[in-house]
């Protein structure tokens, strides 16, 4: 009769190979790979999501600062640039309310971060302001060939831009065609 010998748990479960181990690794690479791509893309939305509510926010804050001030955007001049210009609460015109240049702000951190720098921060921003008229676009972060404009029409919409020509201005006539 043949004797039965009992083997320890140890000696039956010798453990994973190494091949088995490269499989799992290479599989937890390729999900992270896909996550990560997933979670840049919703910042880059979130980050055009961002530019349009500000943008909107100026908006409306322009209706009523349009009306608070006589039926005028400003006194303080008119001004087409190419970069919009930096807070100046002593000046008098829309660009100057605390809450038309918070938005505005916000818009520009959105577009292009937080840079150390104004120019940095307001790069691709354009304005154009003067008594009676006004707009303002800002480069969408997921496409630098697209803007968001609004302006004192009412226009409110993405609008094609040429990213190598920063000269070029944007005016509220121009603040179309839409192609949303």
């Amino acid at each position: 009769m043949k004797q039965k010998t009992f083997r320890s748990y140890s000696q039956v479960c010798r453990g994973f190979t190494l091949i088995e181990i490269l499989v799992v690794i290479a599989l937890i690479g390729m999900l992270a790979t896909i996550v990560i791509g997933g979670i840049s893309n919703a910042r880059t939305k979130s980050a055009d999501t961002s530019i349009k509510t500000n943008l909107q926010t100026i908006l409306l804050n322009s209706q009523s600062y349009y009306e608070d001030h006589n039926k005028t955007f400003g006194t303080d001049g008119f001004f087409q640039k190419t970069v919009c210009p930096e807070f100046d609460p002593a000046k008098d015109y829309m660009l100057s309310d605390e809450k038309i240049r918070s938005a505005l702000d916000s818009a520009m951190i959105a577009a292009n971060g937080a840079g150390a720098e104004y120019s940095e921060k307001a790069k691709g921003t354009r304005c154009y302001v003067d008594t009676k008229l006004w707009a303002i676009s800002v480069p969408l972060k997921s496409d630098l060939a697209k803007a968001y404009c609004v302006d004192s029409q009412g226009a409110s919409w993405t609008v094609e831009i040429d990213p190598a020509d920063p000269s070029k201005q944007i005016t509220p006539s121009e603040c179309g065609p839409k192609i949303d």
